[in-house]
């Protein structure tokens, strides 16, 4: 078995028209046959409802996954290998690593969270402590929970701060997009994109590019992210980054 893991996806919707740079248009592309796919399969959730489904990736057959319908499920996300999942339960903010088989289901640990988190969680990619997951532990901050996944029981160790990024200011306070079923983001290696909103008077939407310092080792600071040169000043809503995987036989 082994896993691809597939490129971004990027999208944008904006609260006025105005027009997009030419590295955000898309080129005409062809759809070519399902059964073309390489075989493998696929798991997605339905807007609003209950349970992760599974699919083959040449021919749709979708199938709930055993022990997910407790909940709405959002961030779904597959390790490397393809013999987990994580996905956050959104009815009782918790998340979880089940196999695509339903079984061995276990809460992962997320301490530090404020009221109502964690928001969001997720696979952290190329990370250098090794296996870890991620998840938003304030509308301000990113941890990360180290999980040995080699046995058939996952094991947890110890958590750290990967994100803090408020500035403690009253002018400009960029928090983590972490409301809704529109959760744009991705940790991998030294690097997070995410939206994030920033507190002007008002709430703006923004996109964010974060670097974290000692090649991932570090905690990400309002000082380590990077902005867009020429920005629209209006609100960009549904900008982010998925990385997601297919697990092919």
């Amino acid at each position: 078995m082994k896993t691809i893991i597939a490129a971004a996806v990027l999208t944008l919707w904006t609260s006025a028209a105005f027009a997009c740079a030419d590295f955000v248009k898309k080129d005409q592309v062809s759809i070519g046959s399902q059964a073309d796919v390489p075989a493998g399969w696929f798991v997605y959730s339905l807007f609003e409802e209950s349970g992760i489904y599974r699919s083959p990736t040449t021919a749709f057959d979708r199938q709930l996954i055993p022990n997910t319908d407790d909940g709405v499920p959002t961030c779904i996300d597959i390790t490397e290998d393809g013999e987990w999942l994580v996905y956050l339960n959104t009815n009782i903010l918790k998340a979880y690593l089940i196999r695509p088989d339903g079984s061995g289901k276990i809460e992962v640990p997320t301490p530090g969270c404020g009221g109502d988190f964690p928001r969001a969680c997720g696979v952290y990619r190329n990370s250098p402590h090794g296996s870890e997951i991620f998840y938003v532990s304030t509308y301000g901050e990113i941890r990360a929970t180290q999980v040995d996944l080699s046995g058939g029981t996952p094991q947890f160790g110890s958590s750290r701060t990967v994100a803090r990024i408020s500035n403690g200011g009253t002018s400009d306070r960029p928090l983590f997009k972490t409301y809704g079923w529109l959760t744009e983001l991705a940790v991998n290696g030294s690097h997070i994109f995410s939206q994030r909103v920033d507190v002007t008077g008002g709430f703006n939407m923004n996109i964010m590019f974060l670097t974290i310092p000692d090649n991932g080792n570090g905690t990400a600071s309002y000082n380590d992210r990077w902005d867009f040169t020429h920005m629209p000043s209006t609100s960009i809503y549904g900008c982010g980054m998925t990385i997601f995987s297919l697990t092919t036989q």
